[in-house]
């Protein structure tokens, strides 16, 4: 089995925060079962597409401008995944968050997706601008996150309640406790 997935991950091979950990065990999981396994995340610092292998396992990092990626909906972020996803052909695609790495991996056709929930995004991605930006920001991060939901194949949460994590409750919900 061929998984993709898509994750923000400390550049120095030690997560930071639970869903970094939770990343590492899924993919140490993975690889233990079999599974070829491709982890693609973000990165802003040169910009420049590389391989990073800090974590004992490849991690692909893609540039992830941020300038406008709200604004887009992540479509640059979307465009630089996709691409990826097309050489790697995957028969699953896992993101984590419903932003950026959810919307990349609901927004793919060729296979099943799946997104995992956690926080609020909206809260989580706006409280990283300044006032009234941040605000102003608000809708377009509930529309991106609702685009994830409705698109995903299935969506995991991690909390009982989907509406800690959620605007919407998705078609196809799974809860996983956290």
């Amino acid at each position: 089995m061929r998984v993709a997935i898509l994750a923000d991950l400390a550049q120095n091979g030690r997560p930071e925060g639970g869903v970094q950990h939770a990343t590492v065990r899924l993919v140490g999981g993975l690889l233990e079962l079999g599974a070829h396994v491709h982890v693609i995340a973000p990165h802003h610092a040169g910009m420049e597409r590389h391989l990073d292998d800090s974590y004992g396992w490849p991690v692909l990092r893609l540039p992830m401008r941020g300038r406008g990626q709200v604004l887009r909906g992540f479509g640059p972020w979307i465009r630089e995944v996709e691409s990826e996803l097309r050489r790697f052909a995957p028969d699953v695609v896992q993101g984590q968050g419903l932003l950026h790495n959810g919307a990349a991996a609901s927004n793919w056709s060729g296979c099943s997706t799946i997104v995992t929930a956690h926080g609020d995004p909206r809260a989580d991605a706006a409280w990283g601008y300044p006032f009234p930006l941040g605000q102003t920001l608000r809708p377009v991060l509930h529309a991106t996150a609702m685009r994830t939901i409705a698109r995903a194949s299935a969506v995991v949460n991690v909390t009982q309640d989907w509406r800690v994590n959620m605007p919407a409750r998705p078609p196809t919900l799974v809860y996983i406790p956290n």
